[in-house]
Parts: C-alpha cells; sequence; structure tokens
C-alpha cells in the first residue's frame, strides 16, 4: 500500500512538471493556485498543513524566488528582476538631494531618458533626468532642486519647450496609483511599458517602430507582473493600444488578447 501510494505520487508530479513545462513551451510560464500546491507538496517527504504550505510559498516570494504575475498565478524566477543604476554623477546628486531633503515615502521616482537604451538598436544620447511625483508634489521637488543650485529644469514641458530649452531635468505628474518602487523611488518595468506605448515625453526618445522590439525585450528578459501591466494601462487608457505590441508567446497571459484585437479588426472592417 505504502509503495502504490509513492508510485502515485511520482506520477502525479510527473504530470505537473510536464503540464508546467507545456506552458513554458506556449509561452505561458506561470503556475495556478493548485499547481503551486502540489509542487509545494511534491517537494516534501510527508503530509504538511496547509498553512505551512501558504507559509513555504510566501518565503519562496520574499526570497525572489517565487514570483505573483497576476491574480492567482506564480512563476519561479527564472528570469531577472528589473533595477537599474544611474549612468552619470549629476544624477546621483539630484538623487542625493532629494532623498535628503523629504521624507522616504515621499511619493517621486527618478530616471534616465537613456534608461530604454538596453532595449534599442539606436541609443538615445541625450542623458535627460526624469523626475515624476504626484501633482500635489511637483512645485516642491522644482524648489528643492532649484535651491539646491540645479538648473536647466522644466516641469511638465511641451514638445517645442524641451526642444528650444534642451533641459537638463524634467519633472512631471505622475499618473496615480502608477506602479513604482516607492522606497527605493525607481520605477518599475510594468509602468516603464506602459509608458513606451502612451507617454508622450518617453516616445521623443525613440522611433516608433521601434516599439515592438522594445516590449519583446521587457519580458524577454525580466519578471513582468501581468496583473500590474494591465491595471496600469487601462488606467492610462492605453490597454488595447498595449495588445498590440504583445509578443506572441505573451499572448497567453492576457486572456482578453483576441477578443480586443479581433474586435477592433472587426470594427475596422465594417
Amino acid at each position: 500500500m505504502e509503495n502504490d501510494q509513492k508510485i502515485k505520487k511520482v506520477v502525479k508530479i510527473y504530470f505537473l512538471i510536464y503540464n508546467i513545462g507545456m506552458k513554458k513551451e506556449n509561452g505561458i510560464k506561470t503556475l495556478n493556485k493548485k499547481e503551486l500546491e502540489e509542487y509545494i507538496l511534491g517537494q516534501n517527504d510527508k503530509n504538511i498543513s496547509r498553512a505551512a504550505i501558504y507559509k513555504r510559498i510566501n518565503k519562496l516570494i520574499r526570497s525572489g524566488e517565487l514570483v505573483r504575475t497576476g491574480k492567482g498565478l506564480y512563476c519561479f524566477n527564472g528570469k531577472k528582476q528589473y533595477d537599474y543604476s544611474f549612468e552619470n554623477n549629476f544624477t546621483y546628486s539630484v538623487a542625493k538631494l532629494l532623498k535628503k531633503s523629504f521624507n522616504d515615502n515621499l511619493e517621486y521616482i527618478i530616471y534616465e531618458s537613456i534608461i530604454l537604451n538596453e532595449f534599442l538598436n539606436h541609443l538615445i544620447v541625450e542623458p535627460i533626468i526624469i523626475i515624476e511625483t504626484p501633482k500635489i508634489y511637483v512645485d516642491d521637488l522644482f524648489w528643492k532642486l532649484s535651491d539646491g543650485g540645479f538648473k536647466n529644469i522644466l516641469v511638465n514641458p511641451t514638445d517645442d519647450q524641451r526642444y528650444k530649452y534642451h533641459p537638463q531635468i524634467i519633472i512631471k505628474t505622475m499618473v496615480t496609483k502608477a506602479p513604482i518602487k516607492l522606497k527605493e523611488h525607481k520605477i518599475t518595468i510594468e509602468k516603464l511599458m506602459v509608458d513606451v506605448i502612451c507617454d508622450n515625453l518617453l516616445n521623443q526618445f525613440y522611433e516608433g517602430k521601434e516599439k515592438s522590439q522594445i516590449i519583446k525585450g521587457m519580458f524577454d528578459e525580466y519578471t513582468v507582473k501581468y496583473d500590474s501591466v494591465k491595471n496600469y494601462a487601462k488606467r492610462r487608457n492605453a490597454y488595447g493600444e498595449l495588445l498590440k505590441y504583445i509578443p506572441a508567446e505573451e499572448r497567453n497571459n492576457f486572456d482578453d488578447w483576441q477578443r480586443h484585437i479581433l474586435g477592433r479588426e472587426h470594427q475596422e472592417g465594417l
């Protein structure tokens, strides 16, 4: 009897791994909650409680080995977590002043225009510092930087103003509930992905035909939280546009991709 149970357990684990492998081949690369629980059970020699399973899942998430990619969806992190460093000392000095002057919980992010270079063939050579913050804090950040000796700062500039004045620093109003790394004051891959599609400022730094290449590069290199992408894109009224650039191998992670794309094609054909 004990041997029969062991055989059943081995067979169950085999089919679970087989299914996970098939999902990876189809570009989904995710496990639902039931599959994850079965995987945890398969890693233990004895039966464990549901509470112990959840504890193990939370431990994997905290360690970065497991990533939530959507509601009830997880993936083992075979890809990198998105992060970046500043390319020049000037940006570090700006970030240092802001960090020194404001509480860590003040909502703002700082990055450079050249942040997209890792995804581009035609590299951006204009290292503009971009700072995003909610509307209520825009003036505070502007005056703090101005009083700190930083010059050539524009706030929410038009295209003409940016081309005319060639700013070193741009402060822009951040969309509410944007996915950011608050403690680190950094942009996330999910926000950057959506902004590539619809942000007027970012769109000035690369050719439009490179959008597909940028989005594919992001999915290929980094772990992406799909729900975060969806929610932010919808807040920016850019979800339909984003779906046009989702790589074929990732479309199964956007369950309404077919409905949106085919629906649009149908309307355009009328």
